[in-house]
């Protein structure tokens, strides 16, 4: 019986839902996204509830200056 050393795996996946709209945790989704791709991970990103709102440019907490201003 011959041993294949290669074996075939499945590509890893995995989801991140941000249901928060605090610019702090929607931070924290995005850098946990990047470090799964970085890894080589397929990554799917939902946006829910108040979520959706981190993404929407003219009321976005996430597009303030250092200041917060």
């Amino acid at each position: 019986m011959h041993k294949n050393n290669e074996s075939k795996q499945p590509p890893h996946k995995a989801t991140v839902m941000l249901v928060s709209g605090e610019p702090d945790k929607a931070v924290l989704v995005f850098e946990i996204a990047v470090g799964m791709q970085a890894m080589d991970t397929d990554v799917k990103m939902w946006f829910v509830l108040y979520g959706v709102n981190c993404l929407k440019c003219s009321s976005s907490r996430l597009h303030r200056g250092v200041l917060g201003i």
